[in-house]
C-alpha cells in the first residue's frame, strides 16, 4: 500500500535547474508561472528524468514568501474538467515549509469558485471549513510524487518557498494508480 499522500523517490540532491532561470518579480507575494521544461531544466536534470521514464511536458513554479500561510485548501486540474491526480515537485528553496492535505467537512456548504492562475485551473475550499488529515514537511531538492487530487495547502516557514512541479501530461484515475505506475522510483527499503 502506498502513502496517500507523498512519496519521496530515489532522485535527489540534483542540480535542476539551467542558469539559475527563475527570476522571482515580487518577493512579498505568492506567484506562479509555466515554464518549458527545455529553457528551465539542466540538461543532467531532463537526462535523469528520461532515465526514469518521467515525461515532463510543462513546470509550473510556486513562489511563497516566508512565513505565509494559506487559507484556502484546492484540488489541481489537469484540464478544466480533469482532476490532475499526482505531480513531481522539487523544492529548490524554502526550509521547513509543510504539505498539508484535507478533507472537505461533511456539511452543505459549496465548493468556492474554481480559479485559474496562469492557465492551471484549481478547485479551492476555506481550510477553515476542512478537516486535517496529513501534514509533512518538505525537505529540500529530492523529488516527491504528490497527490494533487486531494485537497492540499503549503504553508511556509522562515524562509521563501520555491518550488519545481513537473507536470507528466498522464492520465490516471486515482492516486493510487499514478503511484503504482511510477512505484518504481520509490525506495523500498
Amino acid at each position: 500500500m502506498f502513502n496517500e499522500y507523498i512519496i519521496p523517490t530515489v532522485i535527489n540532491e540534483v542540480d535542476i535547474l539551467k542558469d539559475n532561470k527563475l527570476k522571482i518579480h515580487n518577493e512579498l507575494k505568492p506567484q506562479l508561472w509555466l515554464e518549458n521544461p527545455k529553457d528551465l531544466l539542466s540538461i543532467k536534470f531532463l537526462e535523469i528524468l528520461e532515465s526514469f521514464n518521467i515525461p515532463c511536458v510543462v513546470c509550473i513554479i510556486f513562489f511563497k514568501p516566508k512565513n505565509y500561510v494559506e487559507t484556502f485548501a484546492h484540488i489541481d486540474y489537469q484540464t478544466k474538467t480533469l482532476i490532475q491526480t499526482h505531480a513531481f515537485n522539487i523544492i529548490t528553496q524554502g526550509v521547513d515549509s509543510t504539505m498539508s492535505w484535507y478533507e472537505k467537512k461533511l456539511d452543505n456548504s459549496s465548493w468556492d469558485l474554481p480559479l485559474t492562475k496562469q492557465d492551471v485551473p484549481h478547485l479551492s475550499y476555506k481550510v477553515e471549513s476542512c478537516n486535517l488529515k496529513f501534514s509533512y514537511k518538505l525537505p529540500l531538492h529530492q523529488l516527491m510524487l504528490v497527490n494533487t487530487s486531494m485537497l492540499h495547502v503549503i504553508n511556509v516557514s522562515q524562509e521563501s518557498r520555491l518550488c519545481v512541479s513537473l507536470r507528466t501530461g498522464l492520465v490516471f484515475p486515482t492516486w493510487y494508480s499514478a503511484a503504482q505506475h511510477f512505484s518504481y522510483l520509490f525506495d523500498k527499503s
